[in-house]
């Protein structure tokens, strides 16, 4: 019964990750024995697994195979890579439902910063993961697209609906005088009506975009099998002709890419993002809106912008006195933004921010404001959260203003009384890992399910992820081998228990140290 209560949110997790991620189970075929599934690199080659891959990684890449109509998927692959993180060689572990030439020929593709050991570019083999969309639907005829001589003429519509969660609505439409009428629902950060003004030199561009997308021959409705997310309609208005593209999760239906590229170039033509997150421009909204810079909605709008990444308008909101804290919503919070729940500190939404560029220039901003700085518990929060995340460069930085990683933590899981060190581990950054392991620590300190660092690590990575790279590194600085019995305890992936076995004997007994992880074939 214990074994089966520590693995049901584990289990539940990556039932859900999935579905959100497109990741797919993979077996060997039949023709192939077991032993042609583990990888058995040169000994002392550098093996990296999924996160840390993704680090290195440049840009996330998207496949679109040409003879696919099922869900969102993900294609696990090994890859070796040479001292300047270039693809050298392509193994997959599942090529049934797709062509391995397109597989390949993705991935080689795919940059790297390099991998290095102790300081230095080395070659390795990198755990990885290509992301699948159904095929284009290139069926569309080239209908002619009218030659528009009167602007006055057009006019350009997008609306996006909500979801089931924080999905904003919205609708904006552009006339062909260059005149923005915005309409704000819920989860926007300036609801209601709002009025702008582009030139319109930006509606002819846009215009251009809907021709060379051959708009007026696309489909009237892509709709993916899928429940919950959003509905987000295009509208071209040429005259007294009028066409409409409904887009619901369109990617899953084989929508062209182009619908998505047309719907983001009318957001930022009409920046919605003044009125929606928030972008440079927000300020000029607000007083616009009457909407007064001391006043609980901008307190709102403030951490909506620490969010989405502007600096720009959190420091001037900062400057103006906006307050800082949330008066309690109408409606509990659970049922609120990320962004606008009265239980998240400030700081903690520079780490939870997918705007990655701009994180240490929100953080060195928050920090350098009193109030902020002295909020102990939000910092170390924080500094939990920037750990679990493998935000090494974060968590630096909260450190050097304070925060103190000595001290006990809570996970995002529910597992309190965690360690730095556990947290790094759970993260499978390296940098991170590297991090808590340079700081005064208790390798074999538990938390509140007595578990430590190394078996941590191994609670939190999902069963198709290489775990050996994090657990070798744990070993190798003083944690038990021991431990690796109540990982075999818990945990009953059977591509992880040849590695477990291996690594639970005495290293002088382990064959030279063989390497023996998830399984892989040649790709041809």
């Amino acid at each position: 019964m214990a074994k089966f209560s520590i693995n049901r949110s584990r289990f539940i997790a990556w039932i859900c990750f999935p579905l959100l991620l497109g990741s797919v189970g993979t077996r060997p075929s039949c023709a192939q024995s077991d032993t042609d599934f583990f990888l058995k690199p040169p000994t002392g080659v550098l093996i990296v697994g999924l996160r840390e891959t993704a680090t290195h990684r440049l840009e996330p890449l998207l496949l679109r195979p040409s003879h696919y109509h099922g869900l969102h998927e993900s294609i696990d692959l090994w890859i070796h890579v040479d001292p300047q993180g270039r693809v050298i060689e392509v193994r997959g572990i599942d090529t049934v439902q797709f062509n391995p030439k397109e597989i390949s020929d993705a991935a080689r593709r795919i940059q790297y910063s390099p991998f290095p050991r102790n300081g230095v570019p080395v070659e390795a083999w990198v755990q990885e993961s290509i992301r699948t969309l159904t095929t284009e639907d290139k069926s569309a005829p080239l209908i002619p697209f009218p030659d528009v001589k009167d602007l006055s003429a057009i006019r350009i519509e997008l609306s996006r609906s909500g979801c089931y969660g924080w999905c904003p609505s919205y609708s904006v439409s552009i006339d062909g005088n260059g005149e923005v009428n915005f309409i704000g629902g819920s989860f926007v950060s300036i609801p209601g009506e709002h009025k702008a003004h582009i030139s319109p030199a930006m509606v002819a561009e846009l215009l251009e975009r809907f021709r060379a997308a051959n708009f007026l021959g696309l489909k009237d409705s892509y709709r993916g099998g899928v429940t919950d997310n959003p509905t987000y309609c295009l509208t071209l208005a040429l005259g007294g002709r009028k066409k409409t593209v409904e887009d619901y999760v369109g990617g899953y239906a084989g929508m062209p890419s182009t619908v998505t590229e047309l719907e983001r170039a009318v957001d930022r033509a009409a920046d919605t993002e003044r009125w929606v997150t928030s972008s440079p421009a927000t300020l000029a909204a607000m007083r616009e809106a009457g909407i007064a810079l001391d006043s609980p909605q901008a307190a709102k709008i403030l951490r909506a912008a620490i969010f989405a990444g502007d600096v720009v308008t959190v420091k001037n909101l900062l400057d103006a006195g906006t307050p800082l804290q949330l008066q309690e919503p109408e409606l509990g919070f659970r049922l609120s933004s990320p962004s606008q729940r009265p239980d998240t500190s400030l700081l903690e939404l520079v780490v939870q921010s997918d705007n990655v560029k701009a994180r240490p220039e929100m953080l060195r901003t928050l920090l350098a404001i009193s109030a902020i700085n002295s909020d102990k518990t939000g910092k170390q929060r924080a500094l939990g959260k920037a750990a679990e995340n493998g935000l090494v460069d974060l968590a630096k930085m909260l450190i050097a203003a304070g925060a103190d990683p000595s001290a006990r933590f809570d996970a995002a899981y529910g597992n309190k009384d965690e360690t730095y060190l556990s947290l790094s581990a759970m993260s499978g950054i390296w940098a991170m890992i590297d991090d808590a392991l340079s700081r005064p620590h208790d390798i074999h300190a538990v938390d509140s399910e007595g578990r430590t660092a190394l078996v941590a690590a191994a609670w939190s990575t999902a069963p198709r992820e290489d775990i050996f790279p994090i657990i070798d590194r744990l070993l190798d600085a003083g944690a038990d081998r021991s431990e690796i019995d109540r990982v075999l305890h818990d945990i009953d992936f059977s591509n992880w228990i040849p590695g477990l076995k291996l690594r639970r004997q005495p290293k002088s007994q382990q064959n030279g140290g063989q390497y023996q992880s998830l399984s892989w074939v040649q790709m041809n």
